[in-house]
């Protein structure tokens, strides 16, 4: 039996490294272009901080202040605090392609962040592809005719 042992520690470590990757977050669509100035700031004002590479690539990791989230990803759609140690912070993302939305829900409590969850809503329509052939693209034309409004 521990012969058997060592054949088996590279199929444990493949099963738990995808775990240890959901340690950080990233929005599939480009940050906003203020987000560089913001980046700029943290960057200045955190010398040290030991999530310039997150925040540099656009990630969020629990543990990160407020501003960092913010310098990485942006202003959030939506803000909301229930008390004054706890505030959560929503974003929203677009996947291009599918026209899925990804929304983000991070929890901060005391100005760190301490959770996130996600949910998907699919088929939002907010987003199509352009070169799919079944999509009807209007083109501009002649107005639409019919019965002529009397104009004063």
């Amino acid at each position: 039996m521990c012969r058997s042992l060592p054949w088996r520690w590279p199929v444990l470590l493949l099963l738990v490294a995808p775990t240890g990757c959901s340690s950080t977050l990233q929005l599939l669509a480009d940050p906003p272009p203020y987000v560089t100035d913001l980046r700029a700031e943290y960057f200045s004002a955190n010398p040290a901080s030991p999530y310039r590479v997150n925040v540099s690539r656009g990630e969020v990791v629990p543990g990160m202040d407020m501003f960092g989230v913010l310098a990485a990803w942006g202003h959030p759609e939506r803000r909301t605090r229930e008390d004054p140690v706890v505030e959560e912070w929503v974003y929203m993302d677009l996947d291009q392609e599918s026209g899925d939305i990804l929304e983000y829900d991070l929890t901060f409590k005391g100005g760190v962040l301490n959770s996130w969850s996600s949910r998907m809503h699919r088929n939002s329509a907010l987003a199509y592809r352009s070169d799919d052939p079944l999509i009807n693209k209007v083109t501009p034309a002649q107005p639409p005719g019919g019965k002529l409004v009397p104009k004063n």
